[in-house]
């Protein structure tokens, strides 16, 4: 698949040049409407390779679109220090709570 995405970002560096070397048209996306073109862009390209389409490769289409959509989430709403330190915490703590209740399979 990561080969897969490749080739459709390659594909689309055609069609959308780079803004400057090395730097991907996409990767300027940073505001809620690019958030919303990438979230309305995956839809169809599930659709697409859920009904089994092969005019083009659907499925990169959709990787393409939802790691777009999840690189703006992250510029419009980054993480700070310690919400990525507290996260980490938090899941020390789920670990270490599984380790305890070795029966519960937390399904």
């Amino acid at each position: 698949m990561f080969r897969r995405w490749a080739e459709h970002l390659r594909k689309g560096a055609v069609k959308y040049p780079d803004v400057a070397p090395g730097v991907a048209n996409w990767t300027l996306a940073s505001g809620k409407a690019e958030l919303h073109r990438f979230k309305e862009s995956s839809l169809p390209h599930m659709i697409q390779w859920l009904m089994g389409e092969v005019d083009e490769d659907h499925a990169a289409g959709v990787f393409f679109n939802i790691n777009g959509a999840e690189f703006v989430k992250a510029r419009i709403n980054p993480l700070t220090e310690e919400e990525k330190d507290g996260s980490k915490q938090s899941n020390e703590k789920k670990n270490n709570a599984g380790e305890r209740h070795s029966g519960d399979r937390g399904c």
